[in-house]
């Protein structure tokens, strides 16, 4: 019986997530984008192929997650729609984890694996060459989008407020971008901790490094590949937490 509640409560939330248009739209322009990429543009490999094809993709996915994912979250708390979900006949930790499945993990998927699975439609020949590598960019975009979510959410906690979460959670999307940007063009050296920092913040230039890189002194070290995926963890630990034990309408 529970099992069916949660079920029922992660349908009726996913619906309200991905209501048309602006999934529907996302989805059609990303989609298009990386098929017209893949046709025009001459890949060599496919880690080029999904770097080019996900970087507008991910951009779009953090505009999402923002403007109706985590926005969705301070709109059910400032219509008393959270408490009416906070008095279903199940837990508080199921609740929280069923919106972070809904308002996250749903749309993310949906919004990285679209486009790729296009693309490499698109690209089959190249695709079967590396298709290991192809998924693994893959994942690695995913989780850099599940990484915003999971802050976007956090801060929607917060805010209570749909326009505040929108303002804050794209000026922390931009902000984290800027910096990544400004540390990586003082840093000294492509081997300075300063550069690896900046690469770190994307975890997806990571996991390209690592498998397009074949000088030793450049491969990423092991905490290069923990800080997204740490910070991610973190960000979503710490929403479940709030929403489950201290959160009040």
């Amino acid at each position: 019986m529970s099992l069916r509640r949660i079920s029922g409560l992660l349908s009726l939330d996913l619906s309200d997530t991905i209501r048309p248009p602006l999934l529907y739209f996302m989805v059609f322009v990303i989609t298009l984008l990386s098929v017209v990429l893949a046709y025009v543009q001459l890949f060599s490999t496919t880690e080029s192929l999904a770097m080019n094809i996900l970087r507008p993709t991910l951009l779009a996915t953090a505009l999402f997650l923002a403007l109706r994912g985590a926005s969705g979250i301070s709109q059910l708390i400032s219509n008393r729609v959270m408490e009416v979900y906070l008095s279903y006949p199940v837990s508080r930790l199921s609740i929280a984890i069923v919106l972070y499945i809904s308002r996250v993990v749903v749309p993310s998927i949906l919004l990285i694996t679209i486009p790729l699975l296009a693309a490499g439609i698109v690209l089959g020949p190249l695709i079967m060459q590396e298709p290991s590598n192809y998924i693994l960019m893959g994942v690695s975009f995913l989780v850099q989008a599940l990484f915003y979510g999971s802050v976007f959410i956090l801060i929607a906690l917060i805010a209570k407020s749909t326009g505040t979460t929108s303002i804050l959670s794209l000026l922390f999307y931009f902000s984290y971008n800027i910096i990544a940007l400004i540390l990586s063009s003082v840093s000294s050296s492509v081997t300075s901790t300063m550069f690896r920092l900046a690469q770190a913040m994307s975890f997806y230039m990571t996991v390209y490094n690592s498998l397009t890189t074949n000088i030793e002194a450049l491969r990423p070290y092991l905490w290069e590949y923990l800080l997204v995926p740490l910070l991610t963890l973190l960000s979503a630990l710490a929403f479940i937490l709030i929403l489950s034990r201290r959160f009040e309408p």
